[in-house]
């Protein structure tokens, strides 16, 4: 069937939802949304929301262009004092842009994040960037879902910490990501000598098997964290293995230092 919504308005408390146009098997549908008290609407969330849209074409091939604001925005421990969304999407996929600021996530804090997606659910492209004071963060991947399987390569990584400084991805990494099980080559981050590693499987029901590596790190940059006037020099290596039942794996951490150590 097909529904007729002439200057239609839904209410629940303080929250309007405007709908003008046609839905169905085809779609030609505009709607308005203001809703200053998401907490009446659906429990656990609270905040503000507004924004507008249109929704075209069919079922099967959808269009939709829409950009939503929302302010003080909360769901059980996660918090955003703004977010804006904007999406336009086609029937051969589109564009979308998440942005956050004031994100509280379990006393996690980040001052700033935006996530652009393009492409279709086959094959996409995420660009996404992350501050706080505890560092930043910049990713890019690409890849798509084939049967509910995200598999795809994480092409950039940066990572900058204040008192480590930045951590820049070497190569490309293969990732599969999924709900049961996922897997990761060899992740590596390094800054000028020093590299960090990893890799491993993950299956919720059978097995974890996650291996790593630290090489070549300068002693001396961890003066500063140091008790009073402690002195470290030389270098560090090391590796790291977590295998077994992923509730409980076997640990096994092995630090070797090099020759010079004071």
């Amino acid at each position: 069937g097909q529904l007729q919504a002439k200057g239609v308005e839904l209410a629940s408390g303080p929250n309007r939802i405007q709908l003008d146009g046609m839905a169905g098997e085809h779609f030609d549908l505009a709607f308005d949304i203001k809703a200053p008290e998401l907490a009446s609407l659906y429990p656990g969330v609270s905040g503000a929301l507004e924004g507008s849209g249109q929704i075209e074409g069919t079922r099967q091939a959808p269009v939709v262009v829409t950009g939503l604001s929302g302010r003080a925005v909360s769901y059980q421990d996660m918090h955003a004092q703004d977010l804006r969304v904007e999406l336009d999407w086609r029937e051969n996929g589109g564009k979308g842009r998440l942005q956050l600021s004031g994100i509280d996530a379990g006393g996690f804090q980040v001052t700033r994040l935006t996530a652009d997606l393009a492409g279709n659910a086959g094959s996409h492209r995420l660009n996404m960037v992350a501050n706080s004071e505890a560092g930043g963060l910049v990713l890019t991947a690409q890849g798509g879902l084939l049967e509910q399987v995200w598999q795809g390569e994480l092409q950039k990584l940066n990572v900058a910490e204040p008192a480590l400084g930045e951590w820049l991805l070497q190569a490309p990494v293969i990732l599969r990501l999924g709900a049961e099980s996922a897997s990761a080559g060899q992740l590596c981050l390094t800054q000028a000598a020093t590299a960090a590693c990893a890799q491993g499987t993950w299956d919720a029901a059978k097995r974890l098997d996650l291996s790593g590596s630290l090489a070549g790190l300068d002693l001396a940059r961890l003066a500063p964290h140091l008790p009073g006037d402690a002195v470290i020099e030389g270098q560090l290596r090391g590796e790291f293995r977590l295998s077994g039942a992923p509730a409980r794996p076997d640990v096994v951490i092995e630090l070797i230092p090099a020759d010079g150590l004071r």
